[in-house]
């Protein structure tokens, strides 16, 4: 005879080892009322939704932000200037100039030549090295019909100050207009003396490179009986050194990475709470039942006083609710009998020849 040798399934013994771990744990439940376990999970689930949604703004806000700071301001203020010459005259007895601070008229005939000059200066708070640009003053007599250009100056800047002289040669300018309108039999509208001095202009500081571009011009209206010359006011025009720079918030991150955690720790919370709690269900007294079962199916039901005794049974078949003995009352048409046989003890059964079926109720047991 061989030996039969049996061998045990080590995936079967894990399988009951953690059945049995569960039903320990199971039994190991601390036991709270139902309502206060209820609130302890809502409370909880309510700080949950707050933390996760704290940590999904603060994971919204930015990270860094771009800001401009200011290095550098500088400045470059120019100015043109006149002084008009005149012959001997009535008008103004000894005098024999004009410049924008007199606000007087200058007429045409009295006046013998005008002077011009141009200066401008570069300012800021830092050292500056390396000045350098150039400047080009123009003239140019401009109507509604032609413009007529002429080089008065050009050359190199080395400074931050600089003052630069031109005549002005009006009568020289007007016969250049009576000539165009000669050749052309055309008279233009309005004939302009514009005198423009572009400046470029740069250099170097501690906190990086200046570069400006102006110009800034003077207006003279020709073949009037006064010359009016406009565009002496002083002109400034700064300008900025500018750098960006990015400022980290570590403080959204240390934020974020809080609340998240907070959120984690809720959710375990949650989970451990649900796991080792359970609720304290209270059920229904026998009488409570009863009363349930009787208003329920009273019309079905007949009770009695006492049991019926000495009746002999094949078969006892004890019904796991109320409602299995009512359908086989409905079943087989009879009526289902009620009884207290004993103070915590209530019996409802049918009687059907040698068949006995039966519900039976004791404390602590809830009605179905």
């Amino acid at each position: 005879m061989g030996i039969k040798t049996r061998f045990r399934n080590p995936k079967k013994q894990k399988s009951k080892k953690s059945i049995t771990t569960i039903k320990n744990l199971k039994d190991k439940r601390i036991i709270i009322p139902q309502l206060f376990r209820i609130s302890i999970v809502i409370v909880l689930v309510i700080i949950l939704i707050f933390s996760a949604y704290t940590a999904y703004a603060k994971d919204q806000e930015p990270k860094t932000t771009e800001i401009t700071i200011t290095k550098l301001k500088y400045s470059i203020s120019s100015n043109f200037d006149y002084t008009a010459y005149l012959k001997n005259n009535t008008v103004y007895s000894a005098r024999r100039t004009i410049t924008p601070r007199d606000n007087l008229a200058i007429f045409r005939n009295i006046v013998d030549h005008i002077n011009g000059s141009f200066t401008y200066t570069l300012s800021t708070d830092k050292t500056m090295t390396n000045i350098s640009g150039y400047y080009n003053i123009k003239a140019q007599i401009q109507t509604d019909i032609y413009t007529k250009t002429y080089t008065l100056q050009t050359g190199q800047i080395n400074s931050t100050t600089m003052l630069l002289k031109f005549p002005i040669e009006y009568e020289f300018y007007e016969n250049i207009n009576k000539a165009i309108e000669a050749e052309t039999d055309i008279t233009a509208s309005n004939p302009t003396l514009i005198i423009t001095c572009s400046l470029s202009l740069s250099a170097k500081t501690s906190e990086g490179d200046i570069f400006k571009t102006i110009n800034p011009s003077l207006n003279i209206p020709l073949n009037t009986k006064t010359i009016e010359i406009s565009g002496t006011e002083r002109n400034s025009n700064s300008g900025t050194l500018t750098e960006k720079q990015t400022i980290n918030h570590p403080e959204v991150i240390e934020e974020r990475n809080k609340w998240s955690t907070f959120s984690y720790i809720i959710i375990v919370l949650i989970i451990v709470s649900i796991i080792i709690t359970k609720s304290d269900v209270k059920k229904p007294s026998i009488e409570k039942t009863v009363k349930k079962i009787l208003k329920k199916y009273g019309e079905w039901i007949v009770e009695v006083e006492k049991p019926i005794k000495n009746v002999p049974f094949s078969e006892v078949i004890n019904c796991k609710k109320i409602n299995d003995l009512m359908k086989i009352s409905e079943e087989i048409g009879k009526p289902i009998i009620h009884v207290q046989q004993e103070k915590n003890i209530h019996t409802f059964y049918i009687l059907d020849n040698s068949i006995h079926y039966q519900y039976i109720i004791k404390q602590n047991q809830e009605g179905q």
